[in-house]
Order: structure tokens, then C-alpha cells, then sequence
């Protein structure tokens, strides 16, 4: 016989729910991995970065790689060659409609994706470049903004190619970002603001070593290994997080989007959203399938919402987001209304985006609270409580229930 529905369509229309997913207690951490035998120039991932056509671009110690989804594409460096790849230890990649920027420790390189060509800006050939060590580099305004390894920083029209002084004040400059006619940066001195008239004002005192600027917020790291956010409308700090849990952590690198903040460390990836809360910690456990090494030098989400991981030592790690929603339930999580039995056999997906769960002694459906005998929220499920579920089939606003011994409802 079939379950009747009368009750179940009654809930449908006067008692909607909203979605309701389990709390995990572990989540899955299943990565796929690239290394030099997948075809990477070296295993030490740099920078990260995604085009307009879906390319990864992947910065090593030892050369710039492109990945496809399938394969690498590997480019080598001819030093002091303007015409050629600058350097092959890539400090930082940031994009720009066709055209991919490299910053390398030997000068700074554009790719236009449409031709397949490098230019390269080199000391040699500009009065004002006075390094080629490149520290980082941001591509959101009309100009490449450039930071050296001593100090100074310049610029290039993206149009022209015209090298410039970037007018940015104060010593040993680092992490140029700009947004809404302003350039943010750090010096020694702490967080500078600068506007187009070219007159800085500090910000926030301290010793920084990165920044990133999203939706009015500045990102740093300091040189003591504490992550702070900045309100940039308000000028105040919003939160900070200190890792005093950690001992001799390192803060890396970090990937700013519009809602999360993802951290690169040495005690792997840390993800939280903008008002501080940790969302995920994905670190180095004992499985063969996730990830191989703790000290992470670059993180990078996709267009996708996938996660890419470069590593000093075992190469770039990739997680889908899809894998982000396997993790496992256990009675720990749900104490006052736990799954009677741990062993699972069916579930399904109703209209209302519960979650209804088959087991070897009953039928439950997860209410976002805990796990409900589904007898006590639909009285006909009665029949089968107690019984060896082994499929649950949802068709529209009607469930299917087989079982083993006691018939299909």
C-alpha cells in the first residue's frame, strides 16, 4: 500500500520550512592534487589566480603554469629578455580583462591571452623601475600598481604601457589596493590612504605585512602574526584574531571576496566570514586524499566556488564546494534527538528541503533542530516504525517507502 499524503500537503502549504541541514561534526576534506608528475613546473605554489576564460594560473618557484581542467600549460622564463616570461619565481599574478600580470623576483611580465605574447618591464629598459624584485602587484584601477622588494613601488598604463612613478609617499611601500579613487597601502609607518590630488593620511599605526581591500574593509596581517579587519568608512578596527591557540603560526597569504576571508598559513586554511566568525580550518590529517602539507603559500577561490591550495612542498590542492556538503552526523551532534541507529540506508529531499532519512529501524526527517521519527509528525508513517527501510523515493509531494519484511507504503 502507499503512505496516505493528505497530512504532508496540509504541512506543504501552511507550514513551510526553511532549508534545514545538519550540523557535521567532521567535514569531508576530499582534495584532488597536482604536483610536478601532473605536469607543474615545481610543487612550491606562489600565487593564484583565474582568467576570464576559466584558466587557472598557477605561480611557482620555478615558472608560471596554466591549467585547462585537463592538463598544464608551462611557461619558462628568459631573463632580461623583454619579450619573454621576466623571471620564474613568481611572486604574485593579478588579471585584467585579457591580459595576465606576473610579478616575478627578476621584473614584472604581462600575457595577452589573445595574441600568446609577454612583455616584459625590466630596470634595465625604465629609469623608473629601480628593482625588478617584484613584492606584489594590483590590477583594479587604469594602472598595473607595482611594490618592490626595496621599497618603492611604480606603475603602468594598462592602455600605453607607460612606466610611471605611482606617487605613493612614505618608506618602504608595500601592498598598493585601490578602490573608489583611493589607493590604500602600507609603509613603515602603518595603513596609508592617498586620493588623485596625491595627499596620504595614516590610517592605523602598526608594523603590517599584507594587505587586501574589499567592500570598504582593509584585511592585514602583522609582522606579530594577528589578522585585523579595518572599517574603511568608519576608521576603526572591527575585529582582530590573534592564533594564541597556535604556536608559531605564520599568517601567509590571504584571499578576500565579497562575504569570507581566507587565510593561508602554516597550519593550513583558515575561512572566515567578514564579521570574524570561523567558518572552516582545512589542514593536514591522515588520509592519502587531502591535504599533504600544513604550510600554505597561496589560496584562491574559482568562479565556481571552488578552493585552490598551493603548498610549499606538495604542489596545489583543489576542493570543489560540492565536497564542502559531505561531512559525517554522529549522536554527539544532536544529543536531545539523535538518529536512533547509526546505520543509514536511503535518504531523500522533500519539497520543502528537509531532509528525510532511511534507516534499519524506522524513517526520520531532520527538522533542523534534530532528527524527528517521522511517525510523529505524519501519524500514517506509524506503519512502518521500527522497520528496515531500504529506499525512499520523493515524487512531487508523495514519498515511497520500501522495506525489508514489511512491504512498499
Amino acid at each position: 500500500m502507499r503512505a496516505t499524503t493528505l497530512s504532508f500537503l496540509f504541512l506543504l502549504v501552511f507550514s513551510p520550512l526553511t532549508l534545514a541541514v545538519p550540523q557535521f561534526t567532521d567535514t569531508a576534506q576530499i582534495m584532488r592534487s597536482y604536483d610536478y608528475s601532473a605536469g607543474l613546473t615545481q610543487s612550491s605554489i606562489t600565487a593564484l589566480a583565474q582568467d576570464q576564460f576559466g584558466y587557472i594560473w598557477v605561480g611557482t618557484q620555478a615558472g608560471l603554469n596554466r591549467f585547462d581542467g585537463h592538463e598544464f600549460k608551462q611557461f619558462r622564463p628568459k631573463q632580461q629578455d623583454k619579450n619573454s616570461l621576466s623571471g620564474g619565481f613568481i611572486t604574485d599574478i593579478c588579471i585584467s580583462d585579457q591580459d595576465v600580470w606576473i610579478g616575478t623576483h627578476t621584473g614584472i611580465s604581462r600575457y595577452n591571452t589573445l595574441n600568446g605574447r609577454f612583455t616584459s618591464f625590466l630596470a634595465g629598459d625604465f629609469d623608473t623601475i629601480t628593482s625588478d624584485r617584484v613584492n606584489d602587484l594590483t590590477c583594479e584601477s587604469s594602472h598595473v600598481l607595482v611594490s618592490t622588494a626595496n621599497g618603492e613601488s611604480y606603475q603602468i598604463n594598462k592602455s600605453t604601457l607607460k612606466v610611471s612613478n605611482s606617487g605613493l609617499k612614505g618608506n618602504f611601500i608595500r601592498s598598493p589596493q585601490t578602490q573608489n579613487n583611493y589607493t590604500f597601502y602600507l609603509t613603515d609607518k602603518g595603513l596609508m590612504k592617498i586620493n588623485e590630488q596625491q595627499q596620504p593620511k595614516l590610517l592605523l599605526e602598526g608594523e603590517f605585512k599584507i594587505l587586501k581591500v574589499r567592500e570598504q574593509r582593509a584585511i592585514l596581517f602583522t609582522k606579530s602574526e594577528e589578522l585585523i579587519v579595518y572599517d574603511l568608512l568608519y576608521d576603526r578596527v572591527l575585529w582582530s584574531k590573534t592564533f594564541a591557540e597556535v604556536a608559531n603560526i605564520t599568517l601567509n597569504n590571504l584571499y578576500v571576496s565579497t562575504n569570507e576571508i581566507l587565510l593561508a598559513t602554516n597550519n593550513g586554511v583558515y575561512l572566515f566570514k567578514f564579521d570574524g566568525t570561523l567558518l572552516n580550518h582545512w589542514y593536514k590529517r591522515q588520509q592519502s586524499n587531502g591535504l599533504q602539507d600544513n604550510n600554505i603559500l597561496s589560496v584562491m577561490r574559482d568562479k565556481n566556488k571552488g578552493l585552490w591550495i598551493g603548498t610549499e612542498t606538495r604542489g596545489l590542492h583543489f576542493f570543489s564546494q560540492l565536497s564542502e556538503s559531505f561531512g559525517h552526523v554522529s549522536s554527539d551532534n544532536y544529543p536531545d534527538s539523535p538518529l536512533a541507529t547509526p546505520d543509514t540506508r536511503t535518504f531523500a529531499i522533500d519539497q520543502l528541503d528537509r531532509i528525510w532519512v532511511g534507516t534499519s529501524a524506522g524513517v526520520y526527517i531532520f527538522n533542523g533542530e534534530g532528527f524527528i521519527e517521522s511517525q510523529f509528525i505524519y501519524k500514517p508513517l506509524i506503519a512502518v516504525q521500527g522497520s528496515f527501510v531500504t529506499k525512499l523515493f520523493m515524487y512531487e509531494s508523495e514519498l515511497w517507502i520500501a522495506t525489508r519484511g514489511n512491504g512498499v507504503f
